[in-house]
């Protein structure tokens, strides 16, 4: 069921438009990612969908009885409340209902028999609406959510995660978050160049289905190019021509009547990034042992251990004020460790990235402050460099104090690329970052072939990088051979048996009995979410193939024997659609029912 439709939307300012003739539906049960670059104006169709701007142009169709909440980023809490009194306020209407009835008890003993008649039909009416909207649970939900709060900052970050995905009800999400988008949506408007479009899937999906499409349009516009050039080219020879004038008019005819498709683009340039180490490393590449990390009369965490072998990328994790940053600044000889000690192996090159930009100088170029480390090279090649991390013309000739913190980290990366050491720390480097410059950063130290240790809250980077994690808390480190996911699996494990051991094999409080039924129901819910993504990225990818087996017909007009065969694959894959788009509708259903 539909539950909201945009049509013909635009937002412009002046004459200057953001967007036009987006349109969209918001079905029931509907996770959606809103997702474009900085500036594309995702909060602005977020916001006029909320009915919290006016569109240009355009309609927003709702359905009836529609409920709606938006949650801005810039929302702000009240901070002379407590914690339990700023939850309260989201019931305000409950609570004002509750004070009606009390209100009514009160005034029971004071009324004569018609008038109490009247008084009873109204308060049950009263109470019963109070009841279907929960009202006399809402207190022990509140609790029941902050409780669920206790956890570290990964695990409730998982709690979030899987509340969104069981929430009964519709969701359209504007996050830089990709993992959790990965984990909570099925489906993807992509909002570039003033133009939606949709594609099936969580985050992931989406970014391999958007370099598909890139890669058949341009296959298409190449295809076109080809034939244009060739009508042409046999107009301009055959025009003049009598016995070829008539053949060569039909063909400038088919030209001027064609819908030329535009040459496809990509969003924005992106930046070019490649670390490459200059020499290799021995095996051993940075031993840890027994060491505390902290300050003199602030001691954060130890002992910590760390065994880091070339090759691999170690993620460091763990709450905020553990000392994350404090240890690599320890490893990096920044500030002494309290205990223990940090020692690096053969042949070892440390690059440092600096959250916290220091290591650059304000007061410098950013042609200088490549240049004044690299003398060597010619204006050139710095230049050359610069514009592989998206500094060309007169950008180089801005001072450092004069960049964004977006600039200032790719400088920093462009620094440390023209390094070329084999060993990279890093301390939060994708902040700062937008999307784009975070998935380059990714491919790039994907593709390096040093060693990496690493401190980041961004979850799906994590994912992408890592080949293990240490997590460490005030008592020390625990390392996990695995990826972000493999860990948050581990801990969650770990805190099921601290939970069963906690208990002591007592009864089951309801509460707890009521987070266990409510677990069985997410359990339920995500298998049946799970086939749904599957088959709707299933249907992507025989969409693509049917679409290639089509371009491959026109391809090949005179073969009949090639077009019988084409048409028959083509057949096949129907067949396949329609079996995969019957598992979805069953699917969707269960889903509704549950």
């Amino acid at each position: 069921m539909i539950l909201l439709q945009g049509n013909g939307i635009a937002r412009t300012f002046g004459g200057d438009v953001l967007f036009e003739n987006i349109s969209f539906s918001l079905q029931d049960h509907s996770r959606i990612a809103l997702v474009g670059r900085n500036g594309a104006g995702k909060s602005t169709l977020l916001k006029i969908i909320a009915g919290v701007e006016e569109a240009s142009r355009g309609t927003i169709s709702k359905t009836k009885d529609l409920s709606m909440n938006y949650l801005a980023q810039d929302t702000g809490l009240n901070s002379q409340r407590t914690i339990f009194s700023e939850m309260l306020s989201v019931f305000d209407q409950l609570r004002q209902m509750e004070k009606q009835l009390r209100q009514m008890e009160l005034q029971m003993g004071e009324l004569g028999a018609d008038e109490l008649t009247l008084l009873m039909k109204r308060y049950d009416s009263l109470s019963e609406e109070f009841r279907m909207k929960n009202g006399f649970t809402y207190e022990s939900e509140i609790k029941s959510v902050l409780n669920g709060f206790r956890f570290d900052e990964s695990m409730w970050e998982r709690e979030i995660s899987n509340y969104l995905k069981n929430y009964d009800g519709s969701l359209l999400i504007v996050s830089h978050d990709r993992y959790f988008l990965d984990k909570v949506v099925n489906e993807v408007l992509e909002l570039s160049r003033g133009e939606l479009t949709r594609f099936s899937g969580n985050y992931s999906r989406y970014v391999e289905q958007r370099e598909q499409k890139l890669l058949l349009e341009l296959k298409n516009f190449e295809k076109q190019q080809k034939e244009i050039a060739k009508l042409e080219d046999y107009v301009a020879k055959n025009l003049v021509r009598a016995s070829t004038t008539k053949m060569a008019q039909s063909r400038r005819k088919k030209l001027e009547k064609m819908d030329r498709l535009d040459a496809p683009t990509s969003d924005d340039k992106s930046a070019h990034v490649t670390f490459t180490p200059e020499k290799t490393s021995g095996n051993v590449v940075l031993t840890v042992s027994e060491a505390t990390v902290g300050y003199s009369d602030n001691r954060l965490s130890g002992p910590i251990n760390i065994d880091e072998r070339k090759g691999e990328s170690l993620a460091i994790v763990g709450p905020n004020g553990v000392g994350k940053t404090t240890l690599i600044k320890s490893i990096v000889g920044q500030i002494p460790f309290l205990a223990g000690q940090a020692k690096l192996g053969a042949n070892v090159t440390l690059g440092y990235y600096d959250q916290e930009q220091g290591r650059l100088t304000t007061s410098n170029t950013v042609l200088d402050e490549l240049w004044n480390e690299h003398r060597l090279l010619n204006e050139v090649e710095i230049r050359n460099m610069l514009g592989a991390f998206l500094f060309s013309g007169d950008d180089v000739k801005k001072t450092v104090g004069m960049l964004s913190g977006g600039e200032k980290a790719r400088l920093l990366l462009a620094k440390l690329a023209m390094n070329h050491d084999n060993f990279l720390v890093l301390d939060e480097p994708t902040n700062h970052l937008d999307i784009d410059s975070r998935e380059v950063l990714e491919n790039a130290l994907i593709d390096f072939p040093g060693t990496i240790m690493f401190v980041s809250h961004d979850r799906y980077f994590i994912n992408r990088v890592a080949t293990k994690v240490l997590e460490i808390a005030p008592e020390g480190s625990t390392e996990f051979l695995g990826d972000y996911d493999y860990y948050v699996e581990k801990k969650e494990e770990q805190l099921a048996q601290s939970d069963e051991s906690d208990n002591g094999g007592l009864v089951e409080s309801l509460a707890q009995q009521d987070f266990t039924a409510q677990k069985e129901a997410q359990k339920n819910r995500r298998k049946v979410e799970r086939e749904i993504t599957s088959c709707e990225e299933k249907l992507a990818e025989l969409e693509i193939k049917i679409e290639t087996l089509m371009l491959q017909m026109q391809e090949n007009t005179s073969d009949f024997v090639k077009l019988g065969e084409l048409q028959a694959e083509i057949d096949l894959l129907n067949d396949e659609k329609d079996e995969t788009e019957m598992t979805l509708l069953e699917a969707m259903e269960e889903l509704e029912s549950l």
